[in-house]
């Protein structure tokens, strides 16, 4: 039988199953480059797929986030790696497009995520209530100071999909300068289809909220329709109330304010309306006795 010959590994080498700790006289140190952003808790340490957060006391006590080397066809250094995690976003770069067309973009860290958002393209108005710029994302429209971590921070992110319903540039524009828009169709819920309105909230960002005003018959809540605006007690046994205001009047888009004004002061203002034959006149919207919608 021929002999099994053992590996030499040389005078400065041991065989792996010999070593110890003892044995290593140099200690590994892995380079930090400050805390987590995220948990707060570790620190970034690069390693081979970028930065990694290195906390972890148990399974259910640790932290994953890492910053990727590389996003949108652009590497980053380790300056960016640092800018992100304690400003929270990079300096403009050359981003590319799955198409691989070049844009000017940062990367911001969004919640857990970083996400590349273009600086070219943001919408004109500016956040209500921080004043700084509303940049489109892949998802949305986003505002500059908004990182998604804990603290003080701005909440203005107005999603390109609410409820399976696109939400168009010039409504989140609307958004912004309004913080509410008007009726909305197509929102989608448990594959049956409402309409509602986009609200903007300083503490709670963009929500769908189709509550317009307290219904001056029985009390209840006016809620948008798709075809009108109704008392939320139309389905209440006991009370059925029957109040309506059908969005469409003559030729005229019935609004919120509009619907507001009914119900709070019985009367508009002068609107415009037309006849079938496609007349133009103007004309007040009153509510009789019987709370029914007239035209004066």
């Amino acid at each position: 039988m021929k002999k099994r010959q053992i590996p030499f590994f040389g005078k400065d080498m041991s065989l792996l199953c010999g070593m110890n700790q003892k044995d290593i006289k140099d200690k590994v140190v892995l380079r930090s480059i400050g805390v987590c952003p995220v948990c707060g808790k570790g620190k970034m340490i690069q390693g081979t797929a970028g930065w990694t957060c290195n906390h972890f006391k148990d399974f259910r006590d640790m932290c994953s986030f890492t910053i990727f080397g590389s996003y949108c066809g652009y590497v980053l250094t380790e300056k960016d790696a640092v800018d992100i995690i304690t400003r929270g976003y990079t300096e403009v770069k050359e981003l590319h497009t799955r198409k691989d067309r070049p844009y000017s973009g940062i990367l911001r860290l969004v919640g857990e995520k970083i996400e590349p958002m273009p600086v070219d393209n943001a919408l004109d108005r500016r956040c209500p209530f921080c004043g700084g710029r509303v940049l489109e994302t892949g998802t949305g429209w986003m505002c500059e100071n908004y990182t998604g971590q804990k603290g003080e921070r701005c909440k203005v992110f107005i999603p390109k999909t609410v409820m399976s319903r696109e939400v168009t540039r010039q409504e989140a524009e609307t958004l912004l300068a309004e913080e509410s828009t008007e009726a909305l169709d197509g929102f989608i819920y448990e594959g049956k289809e409402f309409s509602s309105r986009l609200v903007l909230e300083k503490d709670k960002g963009c929500r769908i909220n189709g509550k317009v005003c307290a219904c001056p018959k029985c009390g209840g809540d006016v809620y948008i329709g798709r075809k009108a605006y109704n008392c939320s007690n139309f389905r209440v046994s006991d009370i059925h109330c029957d109040f309506v205001v059908w969005r469409q009047i003559y030729g005229h888009r019935v609004t919120i304010d509009e619907v507001r004004s009914l119900c709070k002061e019985g009367k508009t203002g002068v609107l415009e309306f037309f006849t079938k034959d496609g007349a133009r006149m103007e004309r007040t919207m009153v509510m009789d006795k019987e709370w029914k919608v007239r035209l004066k």
